[in-house]
Protein backbone atom coordinates (compact mmCIF):
# COMPACT_ATOMS: atom_id res chain seq x y z
CA UNK A 1 0.00 0.00 0.00
CA UNK A 2 1.24 3.37 -0.98
CA UNK A 3 1.98 6.28 1.70
CA UNK A 4 -0.33 8.11 0.58
CA UNK A 5 -3.54 10.05 2.74
CA UNK A 6 -6.68 12.12 1.23
CA UNK A 7 -8.97 13.97 3.47
CA UNK A 8 -11.44 16.39 1.34
CA UNK A 9 -8.94 18.31 -0.99
CA UNK A 10 -5.40 18.15 0.99
CA UNK A 11 -3.49 14.76 0.10
CA UNK A 12 -0.32 13.62 1.60
CA UNK A 13 1.91 12.37 -0.61
CA UNK A 14 4.96 10.39 0.48
CA UNK A 15 7.47 10.60 -3.15
CA UNK A 16 11.03 9.21 -4.35
CA UNK A 17 12.35 10.63 -7.16
CA UNK A 18 14.91 9.78 -9.48
CA UNK A 19 18.11 11.99 -10.03
CA UNK A 20 19.75 10.21 -13.15
CA UNK A 21 22.13 12.64 -14.80
CA UNK A 22 24.24 10.88 -17.84
CA UNK A 23 25.97 12.64 -20.61
CA UNK A 24 25.38 16.05 -19.86
CA UNK A 25 21.61 15.20 -19.87
CA UNK A 26 19.03 14.33 -16.82
CA UNK A 27 16.21 12.06 -17.34
CA UNK A 28 12.85 13.91 -16.76
CA UNK A 29 9.56 13.13 -16.83
CA UNK A 30 5.50 14.24 -17.34
CA UNK A 31 1.69 13.71 -17.73
CA UNK A 32 0.92 13.66 -21.16
CA UNK A 33 -0.50 16.25 -21.05
CA UNK A 34 0.85 18.14 -18.68
CA UNK A 35 3.13 21.29 -19.24
CA UNK A 36 5.18 20.73 -16.32
CA UNK A 37 7.85 18.36 -16.11
CA UNK A 38 9.54 16.53 -13.33
CA UNK A 39 12.00 13.95 -11.57
CA UNK A 40 10.77 10.15 -12.42
CA UNK A 41 10.10 8.22 -9.11
CA UNK A 42 6.59 7.56 -7.34
CA UNK A 43 5.13 6.84 -4.07
CA UNK A 44 6.92 4.82 -1.47
CA UNK A 45 4.94 1.32 0.00
CA UNK A 46 4.13 1.10 3.33
CA UNK A 47 7.37 -0.82 4.95
CA UNK A 48 9.76 0.39 1.97
CA UNK A 49 12.55 2.34 2.67
CA UNK A 50 12.92 5.46 0.28
CA UNK A 51 15.97 3.80 -1.37
CA UNK A 52 14.67 0.52 -1.96
CA UNK A 53 11.45 2.42 -3.15
CA UNK A 54 13.17 3.96 -6.07
CA UNK A 55 14.98 1.02 -6.96
CA UNK A 56 11.68 -0.48 -7.26
CA UNK A 57 10.06 2.62 -9.37
CA UNK A 58 13.00 2.89 -11.86
CA UNK A 59 12.12 -1.02 -12.54
CA UNK A 60 8.75 -0.72 -12.75
CA UNK A 61 9.17 2.40 -15.05
CA UNK A 62 12.05 2.27 -17.34
CA UNK A 63 13.08 -1.57 -16.71
CA UNK A 64 16.14 -0.05 -15.78
CA UNK A 65 18.12 -1.57 -12.87
CA UNK A 66 19.65 1.40 -10.57
CA UNK A 67 22.18 2.05 -8.13
CA UNK A 68 21.22 4.53 -5.53
CA UNK A 69 23.90 6.85 -5.14
CA UNK A 70 23.27 9.63 -2.17
CA UNK A 71 20.56 11.68 -1.12
CA UNK A 72 20.85 15.13 -2.10
CA UNK A 73 17.43 16.71 -1.83
CA UNK A 74 15.16 16.24 1.08
CA UNK A 75 11.79 18.30 0.62
CA UNK A 76 8.78 19.46 1.97
CA UNK A 77 6.81 20.55 -1.12
CA UNK A 78 3.45 22.20 -1.23
CA UNK A 79 1.21 22.52 -4.74
CA UNK A 80 -2.00 22.23 -5.84
CA UNK A 81 -2.44 20.14 -8.93
CA UNK A 82 -5.77 18.58 -10.19
CA UNK A 83 -7.78 20.78 -7.89
CA UNK A 84 -6.16 19.13 -5.22
CA UNK A 85 -4.01 20.59 -2.63
CA UNK A 86 -0.73 18.67 -1.47
CA UNK A 87 1.57 18.14 0.91
CA UNK A 88 4.30 16.27 -0.26
CA UNK A 89 7.44 14.87 1.51
CA UNK A 90 10.04 13.83 -1.12
CA UNK A 91 12.94 12.08 -1.24
CA UNK A 92 15.62 12.93 -4.41
CA UNK A 93 18.71 9.88 -4.59
CA UNK A 94 20.99 10.34 -7.37
CA UNK A 95 21.51 7.07 -9.49
CA UNK A 96 23.54 5.15 -12.20
CA UNK A 97 23.04 2.19 -13.75
CA UNK A 98 25.60 -0.33 -14.22
CA UNK A 99 24.12 -1.30 -17.16
CA UNK A 100 25.24 0.87 -20.72
CA UNK A 101 22.93 3.75 -21.22
CA UNK A 102 20.08 1.54 -23.11
CA UNK A 103 17.12 4.10 -22.40
CA UNK A 104 18.97 6.89 -24.36
CA UNK A 105 16.76 8.20 -26.57
CA UNK A 106 17.14 11.28 -28.65
CA UNK A 107 13.47 12.82 -28.16
CA UNK A 108 10.55 11.52 -26.01
CA UNK A 109 9.78 8.49 -25.19
CA UNK A 110 7.63 6.15 -23.52
CA UNK A 111 7.85 3.90 -20.32
CA UNK A 112 7.11 0.20 -19.60
CA UNK A 113 3.62 1.55 -18.32
CA UNK A 114 2.33 2.83 -20.92
CA UNK A 115 2.00 6.65 -23.20
CA UNK A 116 0.21 8.50 -20.42
CA UNK A 117 3.98 9.34 -18.93
CA UNK A 118 6.54 10.94 -21.41
CA UNK A 119 10.38 10.65 -20.70
CA UNK A 120 12.62 12.78 -21.85
CA UNK A 121 16.72 13.19 -21.61
CA UNK A 122 16.66 17.05 -21.43
CA UNK A 123 20.39 18.83 -21.51
CA UNK A 124 21.44 20.65 -18.51
CA UNK A 125 21.84 23.46 -20.34
CA UNK A 126 18.41 23.24 -21.23
CA UNK A 127 16.59 23.18 -18.16
CA UNK A 128 15.78 27.15 -17.90
CA UNK A 129 13.43 26.60 -20.93
CA UNK A 130 11.59 24.11 -19.75
CA UNK A 131 8.84 24.49 -16.44
CA UNK A 132 10.33 21.93 -13.97
CA UNK A 133 8.37 21.24 -10.38
CA UNK A 134 9.66 21.78 -7.75
CA UNK A 135 11.10 24.56 -9.43
CA UNK A 136 13.79 24.54 -7.15
CA UNK A 137 15.46 21.88 -9.45
CA UNK A 138 15.86 24.11 -12.46
CA UNK A 139 18.87 25.51 -11.13
CA UNK A 140 19.52 22.34 -8.60
CA UNK A 141 20.17 20.33 -11.31
CA UNK A 142 22.94 22.43 -12.20
CA UNK A 143 24.74 21.82 -8.86
CA UNK A 144 23.22 18.53 -7.16
CA UNK A 145 24.65 18.73 -3.54
CA UNK A 146 27.43 16.55 -2.34
CA UNK A 147 25.46 16.94 1.27
CA UNK A 148 21.90 16.43 2.05
CA UNK A 149 20.28 19.50 2.24
CA UNK A 150 16.12 20.08 3.65
CA UNK A 151 14.00 22.64 1.50
CA UNK A 152 10.31 23.64 1.93
CA UNK A 153 9.10 24.74 -1.08
CA UNK A 154 5.72 26.33 -1.80
CA UNK A 155 4.89 27.35 1.61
Amino acid sequence: MDVVFEKGSMVFNYRVAAVWVEGGHVLLHKQKHDEQWALPGGRVATGETSADAIVREMAEELNAHVTVEHMPWVVENFFCYDQKNYHELGIYYTVTSPEPPGLWHAGPFAGEEGEHLVYQWVPLRDLNSLRIEPAFLTEGLQHIPNATHHLVVGR
